[in-house]
């Protein structure tokens, strides 16, 4: 202790250290020398990026087999006539990607899978002349609604049409049903059963743009839309597989003609979609004594387009495929 008029005050003032002395922080290599040091994680290949994007929505490893298949369609249409032996090649290609992300990510897909139901065949049938039916009357009213034909037998050797026709055959009745089956009667017809979780996610969406973005969000509706994150993912999650609202039907019917058919096949189209929307419902019923999933529709759509494949061989009509 000090007394009053004593200056010594080394027994109150701590040591402080010289500007030679200060310690400094130890550098983030001499961390990463240190023995304790937990070692940084090596960076995801695209294959682990993929895997956790498709986990993150319900819709994505329903979207993607049927992003890939629309996407291969355009370049091999478009090399088909100055390189026909590329049409093949590239379908074959498609039919291979679809079929690996599909079994990839199956358990992600638990509604996937091939059990046939005897309605199956009535629909597929109904389906076909439904679609060609209506299709002629399409062009019977506008030209516009004739489309350009592509006749694989006149455009190339006969081995290589053949291939197409039968690799043509693999996309439209496997792929083809498959890829629309999951995405626009699982994930569609369950995610659009209330409008409202539309709205939430049209909002949600319309919030992040530019320029209009800041005054949707401070709007009332898009206050509330905050309030329903992932509402699509929430409503897909709520609604079991069959479930059907007027408002999913609709919605789900017009996002297929837009996206998968060109405008001749808008009333085919929505007839399929019913016939097809038909079935589900009535092998995934509540009080079925079995529930079937997806099977008997993707079996109902491949017999559609299998007809549809086998009328174009048998009539030389190319309108259709």
């Amino acid at each position: 202790m000090n007394t009053p008029g004593n200056n010594d005050n080394s027994t109150d003032t701590p040591d402080v250290p010289q500007t030679g002395d200060t310690p400094t922080p130890p550098s983030s290599n001499d961390e990463a020398n240190t023995p304790n040091a937990a070692p940084k994680p090596p960076p995801k290949t695209f294959l682990q990026k993929l895997d956790d994007w498709v986990a993150y929505h319900p819709w994505h490893p329903r979207i993607l087999p049927l992003f890939l298949y629309v996407a291969v369609l355009f370049p091999a249409g478009l090399l088909r006539e100055d390189y026909p032996l590329t049409y093949p090649i590239i379908v074959t290609l498609q039919v291979a990607i679809i079929a690996l992300v599909a079994y990839r990510y199956r358990k992600l897909l638990p509604e996937l899978n091939f059990k046939f139901h005897y309605l199956a065949i009535p629909v597929g049938i109904a389906g076909v002349v439904a679609w060609i039916a209506l299709a002629e009357l399409m062009m019977s009213l506008s030209d516009t609604f004739v489309p350009e034909t592509h006749n694989f037998f006149e455009e190339t050797t006969p081995a290589i049409a053949w291939a197409s026709m039968i690799t043509r055959f693999a996309a439209m009745c496997i792929m083809a049903p498959l890829v629309e089956e999951i995405f626009y009667r699982s994930a569609l017809l369950r995610s659009f059963y209330k409008p409202t979780a539309l709205k939430h996610s049209t909002i949600d969406l319309l919030s992040d743009f530019p320029v209009i973005g800041d005054r949707i969000a401070m709007s009332k509706l898009g206050r509330e839309a905050d309030n329903h994150p992932k509402a699509l993912a929430t409503a897909f999650h709520e609604t079991p597989l069959g479930a059907v609202s007027t408002f999913a039907v609709i919605a789900s019917l017009i996002t297929w003609c837009i996206l998968s058919h060109i405008p001749r096949d808008y009333p085919g189209t929505f007839a399929c979609g019913f016939l097809y929307i038909f079935i589900l419902w009535y092998t995934n019923r509540p009080n079925a004594p079995k529930k079937y999933g997806l099977g008997p529709v993707i079996w109902a759509h491949a017999i559609t387009n299998a007809l549809l494949w086998a009328y174009t061989l048998y009539y030389d009509d190319w309108l259709y495929l």
